[in-house]
């Protein structure tokens, strides 16, 4: 990221400013080391940020750089995203790019419940790339939360689709999402309507 700043997913990147108004709501769901999560606090610094990273060593280094660069529009959930408020088994290797042989214990929160808890009522933009979880985490979401706090904008990793019981873009799109991005790991969708 500091030698390459421009280089990395400019496309992604790109996509979620075209989207994001400089006070908006931006989710950085499976943050690591902050790519986006710097990106959009740097940029607009009015934009509220909400990063969540479950791993305990990698949320550290990100809290640090947070703190050292001054970011007060950032706020760290050191949690995973899931379907429900409590504790999952998270393999190191299979479930997220850190590597390790040990599966650890993470806390799990729905979306839904840590926007109340953080008093935010929008998501401007939300990227999500959790690994192949994104279906825990997106379909009680979608199901339970008012359609005024559905992302405007939804950056999500795909390339993990396999791992998915439910269909996250099908998903979307019956909900009045179109396709606006592709990468080469990441789609683009963005919602018709308020």
């Amino acid at each position: 990221m500091l030698f390459t700043p421009e280089g990395s997913e400019k496309g992604e990147r790109e996509f979620l400013f075209r989207h994001l108004p400089k006070d908006g709501v931006f989710v950085d769901a499976g943050a690591n080391m902050g790519f986006y999560t710097f990106a959009v606090a740097a940029r607009l610094p009015d934009c509220k940020v909400l990063a969540f990273e479950p791993i305990a060593g990698i949320a550290d280094m990100l809290d640090f750089n947070i703190r050292a660069n001054g970011l007060r529009n950032v706020m760290l959930e050191r949690i995973a995203l899931s379907d429900r408020d409590g504790e999952i088994a998270f393999n190191l290797d299979t479930q997220s790019t850190a590597y390790g042989e040990d599966t650890i214990t993470v806390p799990t929160r729905r979306l839904d419940s840590v926007l109340a808890a953080r008093g935010l009522d929008r998501i401007d933009a939300l990227k999500i790339d959790i690994e192949g979880s994104e279906d825990q985490a997106l379909g009680p979401f979608f199901r339970s939360a008012p359609p005024s706090l559905w992302p405007k904008a939804v950056l999500i990793e795909d390339c993990f689709q396999t791992h998915w019981k439910e269909d996250c873009l099908a998903l979307m799109k019956e909900r009045g999402y179109r396709e606006e991005f592709r990468g080469k790991l990441n789609v683009g969708l963005v919602r018709a309507g308020p």
